[in-house]
């Protein structure tokens, strides 16, 4: 995009939430909108806060008065569920995690006690609002929180896995992290302790993997918690089918399901591999590397994101852009302004 005619607010840090679903949303005076991969505006920017695109559906914020509330716009713009919920997720199955507005609790310090359940695409509340969390569906389970403690229910709303956790993550890869007595261990989609509480952090599991925290290092293990790599790394970060990200006392760089480097280089900073690329921070600049380590796209621009969809948002010389997988950017077209044009450079 060439926002030379766009007056593009510079303070919007990180202009572009990614690709979704075929748009992205980008940042004009002060809003929020939509564009596609081709770079016209599909949605003009009227909105102080959005979302990501799922399933059709994506959570827009127009702030008004004092009150902040959450609706849904479809990919044409039309708004299809009127603002009305203070906090929201995204739609899986038709079902989306949403909250409303409590009474404010000044007794207990723990601020306003909002309810969360779950609405349909029409709006329509689905799932009672009778918990203190719900979280996004997979697999057919979301976790919620009720009365302090976390479990999990079925689209129906019915209980499948007690509320007995301290704290929970969602499913990944069959297995979900769960923490009793202040350490974390996995459980599988019946409830059995596949790997016992033993950590003071986890990941999630990806690829049959995932990180472990003792004692303020990082390890690798297995499903069946056997550590293939012991503790060593300042942080870790899920694998991708590249390997994955790890912050040594180096720097950051990138190991493989052996815990080996997938090549001795080391960078200031560092995001996971997405479409066979990664984006690294090298002399204060960030560039792009595929899985041997070598520069794809050179290190120029101050601030990268993820490649999603071929597209990635970028910020070069102080003005944000989408680049494609050859480092073209990709201009925007905005209606009623003849002079940006639609171009891959």
């Amino acid at each position: 995009m060439d926002f030379s005619n766009l007056d593009v607010d510079e303070q919007a840090m990180g202009m572009s939430g990614g690709f979704c679903e075929g748009l992205a949303s980008f940042y004009y005076k002060g809003k929020w909108g939509f564009v596609n991969n081709l770079g016209n505006v599909i949605i003009a920017p009227d909105y102080d806060l959005v979302m990501f695109f799922k399933e059709g559906l994506c959570a827009v914020m127009s702030k008004e008065g004092l009150v902040d509330a959450w609706g849904f716009v479809d990919k044409t713009g039309r708004l299809v569920i009127e603002p009305s919920f203070t906090s929201v997720g995204y739609f899986v199955n038709g079902l989306c995690p949403i909250s409303v507005r409590g009474a404010f609790n000044r007794g207990s310090g723990s601020g306003r006690n909002d309810s969360y359940g779950y609405c349909d695409k029409h709006g329509d509340i689905k799932i009672d609002l009778k918990f203190e969390y719900a979280g996004t569906f997979k697999n057919g389970m979301a976790l919620v929180k009720r009365q302090g403690s976390f479990g999990f229910i079925n689209v129906e709303g019915s209980q499948r896995i007690d509320f007995k956790y301290e704290s929970a993550s969602g499913f990944y890869d069959e297995l979900a992290a769960v923490k009793l007595k202040g350490k974390w261990g996995y459980i599988d989609q019946y409830d059995r302790m596949v790997i016992e509480p033993q950590f003071d952090e986890v990941g999630n599991f990806s690829y049959g993997l995932a990180g472990v925290k003792i004692n303020d290092k990082w390890a690798i293990i297995d499903k069946t918690g056997q550590k293939l790599v012991f503790d060593k790394y300042l942080s870790f970060y899920d694998f991708t089918p590249e390997g994955a990200l790890v912050e040594t006392e180096k720097g950051f760089s990138f190991i493989n399901n052996q815990g080996n480097l997938l090549f001795d280089k080391y960078f200031q900073d560092a995001l996971s591999f997405s479409e066979g690329l990664a984006a690294v921070k090298i002399e204060d600049l960030w560039g792009y590397i595929n899985a041997k380590g070598e520069s794809i796209l050179k290190p120029e621009f101050q601030l990268a994101e993820q490649f999603a969809e071929g597209i990635a948002s970028v910020n070069k010389d102080g003005q944000y852009c989408f680049i494609n997988h050859q480092g073209g950017i990709m201009k925007i077209k905005m209606p009623n302004i003849p002079e940006t044009t639609l171009e891959y450079e």
